[in-house]
C-alpha cells in the first residue's frame, strides 16, 4: 500500500478542479496507476470499455463536455 503526503495545491485544496491526487507518495507510483490527462494519480477511475483506458472521474466528465 502507498503512503501519502497531502501537498498544498493552487487551489488552496486537496483535490485539483482536473484531476486525480497531488499529493507526493513515499514510493513511486506506477504509470498505470496515472491518468493520462491530468497526468496525476488516478481519483474515482473509471475505465474506457472500447480501449481500456483508465481515467479520473474528473477528468472523463470534462472530455465529456
Amino acid at each position: 500500500m502507498l503512503k501519502a503526503q497531502v501537498i498544498e495545491m493552487a487551489t488552496g485544496g486537496n483535490v485539483p478542479e482536473l484531476g486525480g491526487y497531488d499529493y507526493e507518495f513515499t514510493e513511486p507510483v506506477p504509470e498505470d496507476w496515472k491518468c493520462p490527462v491530468c497526468h496525476l494519480t488516478l481519483k474515482d477511475p473509471v475505465q474506457i470499455v472500447g480501449c481500456g483506458h483508465r481515467l479520473c472521474s474528473i477528468c472523463m466528465e470534462s472530455l465529456m463536455r
